[in-house]
């Protein structure tokens, strides 16, 4: 007895048997637009807080780089952390 695919199975099938660039880039696409979205947030933020002064404007840009540390390390564990529960079960 043959066993029908669902939709996920045939979306499986596509990512490890179909051409690389149209899989990557549908794997890509949903990452690129949410970069885009990040950086038009980030950019309206900036032009907001650079209305108020320059010194509010940069203590802005002072906070990013432990402010993105502080996320990276959350992405970081998220990830292992999903690695480790998935090896489990």
């Amino acid at each position: 007895m043959e066993r029908e695919l669902t939709a996920g199975a045939i979306k499986d099938r596509r990512i490890l048997d179909g051409p690389v660039t149209p899989v990557l880039f549908s794997v890509a696409l949903p990452l690129m637009i949410n970069n885009l979205i990040n950086s038009l947030y980030n950019l309206a933020d900036g032009l907001w807080v650079a209305r108020l002064s320059l010194v509010e404007f940069a203590a802005t840009s002072f906070v990013w780089p432990p402010h993105y540390l502080f996320v990276s390390l959350g992405i970081g564990i998220a990830i292992a952390g999903t690695t480790i529960i998935s090896q489990l079960i």
